[in-house]
């Protein structure tokens, strides 16, 4: 090995030491420090949904939720938020061997639910969360589109409903997000294993249009006059909680 190229190892193997350490001070920063949610709605169109932190009862990674309400009785449901799914799942009835998670919504009883049909868009982009190329299995176009999904979605069925939640969280009177909301209903899971009054998952991927970050812009929401804007910001242990945005804020 020639002296130069000794040289330059030495200063690499320096250089990557430096950038760890700097990484790793970032990582401890972050756990510290309490960051605070504050930016501003006045002067702008969003609508803020309050997060709730449950990071700091449970070290189960994800512990952020919200709450939301669902369907013509308005079901108040908390949510987790996961940032690696695009599809929306929550738990419903009748669910068989599902863990004690409250409340379990009931579509049946809604006025407002109805079930996709296996010709609907949303019900062929399924294959994609599955990630096969086959879709689901359907007796006719009109059958409802039922799954068996992965990640712990299985089994269920795609349906719609209109999704409200309080707006700026405490007492505020709910405001209707989407009139037709596309999630998945479960009949069964272990995704959250760890129990709690968490009743699914609120997907924020970015992937497809099956995530309420694509649904959200798709419908524009032009009777709230919302933008098509989304943002958010968790805080970390330590931290008072966060917010969701949909539409823009004031920077």
């Amino acid at each position: 090995m020639m002296a130069s190229d000794k040289i330059n190892e030495n200063g690499a193997s320096k250089f990557l030491q430096a950038s760890n350490m700097f990484i790793l001070l970032v990582l401890i920063l972050a756990t510290l420090v309490s960051f605070n949610c504050s930016a501003s709605l006045e002067g702008g169109k969003g609508v803020r949904l309050e997060v709730l932190n449950k990071l700091k009862s449970s070290g189960i990674i994800g512990q952020h939720a919200v709450q939301v309400e669902l369907g013509s009785r308005n079901s108040k449901l908390s949510l987790v938020l996961d940032t690696a799914i695009d599809l929306t799942w929550i738990q419903c009835q009748p669910c068989k061997g599902c863990s004690e998670q409250l409340p379990i919504f009931n579509y049946s009883s809604s006025e407002t639910y109805s079930d996709l049909p296996c010709s609907s868009g949303y019900c062929s982009a399924l294959a994609a969360v599955k990630g096969e190329e086959s879709g689901p299995e359907c007796r006719n176009s009109t059958s409802p589109c039922e799954y068996q999904l992965g990640y712990s979605y299985a089994p269920g069925r795609l349906g719609k409903d209109q999704l409200s939640f309080a707006a700026g969280g405490g007492g505020a009177e709910a405001v209707v997000l989407l009139n037709d909301f596309v999630f998945w209903c479960g009949n069964a899971s272990s995704y959250l294993s760890g129990g709690g009054v968490e009743a699914g998952a609120m997907g924020l991927g970015k992937g497809g249009n099956l995530s309420i970050l694509y649904q959200q812009a798709a419908a524009s929401n032009e009777s709230r006059g919302l933008e098509k804007c989304f943002s958010y910001c968790l805080t970390t242990v330590n931290g008072a909680g966060g917010h969701l945005t949909f539409g823009c804020q004031q920077e």
